[in-house]
């Protein structure tokens, strides 16, 4: 016989630009496979600006990338304006969306945090446990995400070590910096630790050594060697492993601020 041990967790979800807590409501805390499983539809949308018909709030998301499920190029939400647990999107704002069919509004427990502050980190997570197709991201793909993930880090060194194996003995360009990239452990090197390609989406995870920083990007290839950058984190720290959130294999909601001392 199993035994299932549940938590419950409370959630903040801050607004930008206001200091005041826009929701809070307790959550069970769940895995990344379980929140991948209740869901109908998983897809990176850009939100459009909430507004209001009649009783209702509603809001456009536009879709970026599809994980799971089928919905569409544009996916409609709509809540009651008092409710507590359900999500809405600042205008603009990027976000992965779990969505159960049937389901007018999207809830915060069933795994919809910030993008930045909590979903960035189980990106590679969600990615693997999708049915969508992953390939390994090719030069030009990681030489935008290393310009994104490092920017402000370089210092215009003029070489910088990369230590990825897939495009082990190739070079790239950043700013007046170039990358080699190859399958050594050099002290001052920047190590890819994560590297995933999902259709048009790049999930790079790293820690640049000589700097003591570690770093994820999310970008969009949006045709012709460009590239769009979803989400953005870094932290300086002494140790090595990238710090995270919660034990593997399950998810505690934080508090959700898109201003954390923590957050670049």
């Amino acid at each position: 016989m199993r035994t299932v041990i549940t938590a419950l967790v409370t959630v903040s979800l801050v607004i930008a630009g206001s200091s005041r807590v826009a929701r809070a409501c307790s959550c069970v805390r769940v895995s990344d496979a379980d929140d991948m499983k209740q869901a109908d539809q998983v897809f990176l949308a850009r939100a459009s600006k909430e507004r209001r018909v009649g009783q209702q709030l509603v809001q456009r998301l536009d879709v970026l990338h599809v994980l799971k499920g089928k919905p569409g190029k544009r996916f409609t939400l709509k809540r009651a304006s008092n409710t507590i647990c359900d999500r809405s999107f600042r205008d603009k704002e990027v976000a992965l969306v779990f969505a159960r069919r049937g389901a007018g509004a999207v809830s915060i427990c069933a795994g919809n945090y910030d993008l930045k502050a909590v979903q960035l980190e189980r990106m590679a997570s969600y990615i693997k446990l999708s049915r969508v197709r992953t390939a390994t991201p090719n030069l030009v793909a990681m030489q935008a995400a290393l310009a994104t993930a490092l920017k402000g880090y370089l210092h215009d060194r003029p070489r910088v070590p990369v230590r990825y194996k897939p495009l082990a003995g190739q070079q790239a360009r950043v700013g007046t910096s170039t990358l080699r990239f190859g399958d050594k452990r050099l002290k001052h090197a920047a190590e890819i630790r994560t590297a995933l390609s999902s259709g048009p989406v790049l999930y790079v995870a790293g820690r640049y050594h000589r700097e003591g920083y570690n770093f994820r990007v999310l970008l969009l290839h949006t045709g012709r060697g460009r590239f769009e950058t979803l989400a953005r984190w870094g932290a300086e720290t002494k140790s090595t492993p990238i710090p995270t959130l919660t034990p593997l294999g399950a998810r505690a909601p934080v508090p959700i601020s898109p201003k954390s001392p923590a957050q670049r």
